[in-house]
């Protein structure tokens, strides 16, 4: 159709037309479906940027607000694994320091009675017999008891040890030690000869103090209360003679041997039994560090 037509009607113009009689006419529908359009996306960002929040709270919930929870029965039993867990190390800790610092070991001994420390000789007092070694004497702490049973077993290896120490810290710390020989059938009576049974732990000793060489010794006899008192210390001298003879054959040098014989004056034990005058009877080799 020609444009100068006066019938030509352009197609834009049957748009523009048709959009100008949509609203005029429908201005109300096309108003409504804009809302609604407006009001769906508007909806939707809402509950899209919810469905964040949810997600990214959950760990944050799950997390943090478990110990208000219902379901902390778990994280109880967790939190409560993890104390004892990190509560022993502490103690063992606590427990190391104190034996560090503790100057003795809980003693295992039973505590004495005070009759007990006043009948104690204090000191080491190492009884010897053939078969065994029994601890005696009064020291003041359980190292230095547990000092002698290391003496007793350096000297004596393989002899079973009782120890029979009384400890108490009325006692002083021992500067000598007594190695003690005490048992009925050690002399016979009025005699001075060693019985057999017991050179054998004689020479234990002497081979100890012939390898150190440090230590010297004092052999001192001892008699019953039973004949006369001159008699007694001429047969107590007679009986460290034998003893000091006995180490001096075994390698101790003569220099650091010191013979004494102390009679029936110094007894252990009471004369008025047969068991308390044989025990009397006896030698001690009294060992310092010369």
């Amino acid at each position: 159709m020609d444009k100068e037509d006066p019938e030509y009607y352009p197609f834009r113009w049957k748009v523009a037309d048709a959009f100008e009689d949509l609203f005029v006419l429908h201005r109300r529908k096309l108003v409504g479906v804009v809302l609604l359009l407006v009001g769906g996306l508007a909806l939707g960002m809402v509950l899209f940027n919810g469905d964040n929040d949810v997600e990214t709270a959950e760990p944050t919930t799950t997390s943090t607000g478990n110990d208000t929870s219902p379901s902390t029965g778990d994280d109880t039993s967790i939190t409560s694994s993890s104390t004892t867990t990190s509560s022993a190390p502490s103690t063992t800790a606590a427990t190391s320091s104190s034996s560090t610092t503790t100057t003795a070991p809980v003693s295992t001994r039973p505590t004495p009675t005070a009759e007990q420390i006043a009948a104690t000789q204090p000191g080491y007092i190492i009884d010897m017999a053939p078969d065994g070694i029994r601890l005696m004497g009064g020291v003041p702490t359980d190292d230095t008891a547990n000092d002698a049973i290391r003496i007793a077993e350096t000297v004596f290896p393989g002899a079973e040890v009782l120890d029979s120490q009384i400890v108490d810290t009325s006692f002083p710390t021992p500067e000598e030690l007594v190695f003690r020989i005490s048992a009925g059938d050690l002399f016979e009576y009025n005699r001075f000869v060693i019985n057999d049974n017991y050179l054998t732990v004689i020479d234990q000793l002497a081979a100890r103090i012939a390898e150190a060489q440090i230590w010297s010794v004092v052999v001192t006899g001892h008699t019953d209360s039973l004949g006369e008192a001159v008699d007694n210390q001429r047969l107590s001298e007679r009986r460290a003679r034998a003893g000091a003879d006995r180490l001096i054959a075994q390698g101790v040098p003569a220099e650091l041997v010191t013979v004494v014989g102390a009679g029936e004056t110094q007894p252990i034990a009471s004369n008025e039994t047969l068991e308390g005058q044989q025990a009397n009877r006896r030698i001690e080799f009294v060992v310092t560090q010369g």
